[in-house]
């Protein structure tokens, strides 16, 4: 049987650094990669551009916002994909939209709804109050969700050995 590990990606190079990882465990447990990119939408972006008038916004505009986000995310996803398919690794793109105050539910709904057996993700590790400021994907991800994760920070890997141990226990390495 396939098991499905979801790749979240923020279309920085930073975000990258988990495809060397999941890359060599897809190649020998034959897994899938979910290639995942959430087109967040900020509700800054769409206030008024006139002083004193109503903080509407077009249809349209918000349309082509999204259109055009999503086109730079399958692109970009694709590349990849293009990348891990040369090395012999089933691979699927998805994008989804939503606000970026809830780019962590998105990710824990797709993950759930779509037999996701392992989220692989990097984080920027803030602390203090950056963290607080800005919170965190991944941590809010992996507390959500129940499914076991793959986290790379800024320093190296620092959950590989949790995430092997919950491999082993969800299902063995070898394909089939």
């Amino acid at each position: 049987m396939s098991h499905r590990v979801l790749v979240c990606l923020d279309g920085t190079k930073f975000a990258e650094r988990v495809l060397p990882y999941v890359s060599v465990e897809a190649r020998k447990s034959g897994s899938k990669i979910v290639l995942l990119r959430v087109c967040a939408r900020d509700i800054r972006l769409y206030s008024s551009p006139i002083p004193g008038q109503a903080g509407l916004v077009p249809f349209d505009v918000m349309a082509r916002n999204t259109s055009d986000c999503e086109a730079r995310a399958k692109a970009y996803l694709d590349e990849i994909a293009g990348r891990l398919n040369a090395q012999g690794i089933d691979t699927e793109c998805v994008v989804r939209h939503g606000l970026a105050a809830y780019i962590s539910d998105i990710i824990v709904d797709y993950a759930l709804d779509n037999s996701i057996d392992r989220i692989a993700m990097a984080t920027h590790a803030y602390k203090g109050w950056k963290r607080l400021v800005l919170g965190s994907i991944t941590s809010s991800v992996t507390k959500k969700c129940g499914i076991p994760s793959f986290v790379v920070e800024p320093d190296g890997l620092t959950h590989r050995d949790r995430f092997e141990e919950a491999v082993e226990d969800s299902f063995s390495l070898s394909p089939g």
